[in-house]
């Protein structure tokens, strides 16, 4: 899988996760040379996307 982050405005955002899961995702982000942001990014996105189109079958289905 390919990470890429376009520049495009930004906002900082902060989270409570849970310590050893941030501990491993910062290792194997560094292990890998993968930036964080790009793979927060990216499941963002497919969260966002999954979400609509469950609404959207929902919606349909009604």
């Amino acid at each position: 899988m390919n990470y890429v982050t376009k520049k495009s405005k930004k906002k900082v955002v902060t989270f409570r996760v849970d310590e050893k899961l941030l501990l491993d995702f910062r290792l194997l982000c560094s292990a890998y040379n993968i930036k964080q942001v790009a793979i927060v990014e990216e499941a963002m996105k497919r969260v966002v996307e999954d979400l609509t189109n469950r609404m959207d079958n929902e919606t349909d289905d009604k």
